[in-house]
């Protein structure tokens, strides 16, 4: 993926031609001197864009920059969680390949008979506790999710076995992140 980096030619201005495009390789001779350093927490990722399109880099004030970091790193773990569940997003406004034949949502569901208002409230959950996940430590999540969200989870035994972890330890991390889960949750209804 083509990466651009867009860093003020003059940081105190704000104009729209004091920027300058640079390579990933001038980029990184760029962070080796000293200047490039003292710059290195304002320059953050542009959240979003479409696969495909160059992931832009930009020169911004230290709020937007925290901001951005933050907001990439969300969506950074929202993709990593949903790929380790097995959530595949599916658009509504899908066009297959097919010339001349157009799809609408309710072609691609699997199950006729499903119902949608409980698919909504599934997904409402899902993403309240998505979103709760993210304010546990890394270790929190990970045993909430390899012992309660996986197809064939694992027990805290298992879970002990395979990461070295004692198993009142993994106990721990399991009753701490489930009442802080519980806590936000009963915040958010």
């Amino acid at each position: 993926m083509k990466k651009e980096f867009w860093i003020k030619k003059d940081r105190t201005k704000d104009e729209p031609d004091n920027w300058k495009k640079m390579s990933s390789y001038e980029f990184a001779r760029f962070m080796e001197t000293a200047d490039g350093k003292s710059r290195k927490e304002n320059i953050a990722r542009v959240p979003g864009g479409e696969s495909g399109e160059p992931i832009i880099y930009m020169e911004v004030d230290s709020q937007t920059a925290k901001e951005w970091k933050r907001e990439n790193n969300r969506a950074c773990y929202l993709q990593k969680t949903m790929n380790a569940l097995g959530i595949e997003v599916i658009s509504y406004n899908v066009s297959p390949n097919t010339e001349d034949w157009e799809v609408n949502g309710e072609a691609l569901l699997e199950n006729p008979d499903c119902h949608v208002e409980d698919d909504v409230l599934r997904s409402i959950l899902t993403e309240n506790m998505l979103d709760a996940m993210c304010h546990l430590s890394e270790i929190e999540q990970e045993v909430i999710t390899r012992l309660y969200l996986l197809d064939d989870p694992m027990t805290e035994h298992e879970f002990e076995k395979a990461f070295g972890v004692k198993r009142c330890t993994v106990h721990y991390y399991k009753v701490s992140a489930l009442e802080k889960l519980r806590k936000m949750l009963s915040e958010n209804v």
